[in-house]
């Protein structure tokens, strides 16, 4: 089974054009069994409640929905999907990232040992250097990798709260775990670029002070990391 989670705050259009690009990409009729696991970040808009009940009420996958007392953020979103889901394989998926082709034959085994996701990003991004070294991280709006490595490394530290440098310190805990870190693309059968994040839908309108929040999120990363990155050396050496 493949556990897909997304989380979202208010704005249900987004969710839902998500969820129908999940539709169109992972039919009814695949050979995929298939949970959706829709958790809802404590969203006041009226419309959310029905909008999710005609999900779960049509000849789909099944839908599974979870509302939280008070908003938390996406890591402890995500965090809270995954500790719902059934499947062997988790999919971790923004609500503001659109999906144009399929994709399951990209997605990680029960018994895979990497993280990927729609963008690995291997350089400076202004935010992943620690001690003088480039942390490589998979950008958290897409995360994919089996139920079983999720739970070895943990999920999301709560730690960052809200949003913001938290699938930095995912990846760094993937590969202290001895796992790797992968782009989703499959070079031998030419599917590529398929996912299209459209980028801080929700951060941007509901949380004007989001600056503030990477400031104190980078701090907490760097403070986290610093002294403790030698294991990234013998990992860059074989990448």
């Amino acid at each position: 089974m493949i556990s897909v989670i997304v989380p979202f705050y208010n704005q249900w259009q987004l969710t839902h054009a998500c969820l129908m690009d999940l539709y169109t990409y992972i039919p009814k009729e695949s050979d995929i069994k298939l949970e959706v696991v829709l958790v809802d970040d404590a969203s006041t808009d009226v419309e959310i409640s029905g909008g999710v009940a005609w999900w779960q009420g049509i000849n789909y996958h099944k839908v599974r929905y979870i509302k939280s007392e008070e908003n938390r953020g996406f890591g402890y979103s995500m965090n809270l999907g995954a500790e719902m889901a059934h499947g062997d394989v988790l999919v971790l998926l923004s609500n503001d990232v659109k999906i144009t082709g399929r994709f399951l034959e990209l997605l990680p085994k029960p018994d895979s040992t990497y993280l990927t996701g729609g963008e690995l990003l291997t350089h400076d991004t202004g935010w992943n250097v620690i001690d003088g070294k480039v942390c490589p991280y998979v950008n958290g709006w897409l995360l994919a990798c089996s139920a079983d490595a999720w739970h070895t490394v943990g999920g999301f530290d709560p730690g960052f709260g809200r949003f913001d440098a938290e699938d930095i310190d995912l990846s760094l805990r993937f590969i202290q775990n001895g796992f790797t870190l992968r782009q989703l693309v499959d070079n031998s059968s030419g599917v590529r670029g398929v996912f299209r994040h459209l980028g801080g839908q929700t951060v941007y309108k509901y949380y004007p002070d989001r600056q503030e929040y990477t400031r104190v999120n980078i701090e907490y990363l760097r403070n986290k990391w610093t002294g403790k990155l030698g294991f990234l050396d013998n990992y860059n050496m074989r990448g």
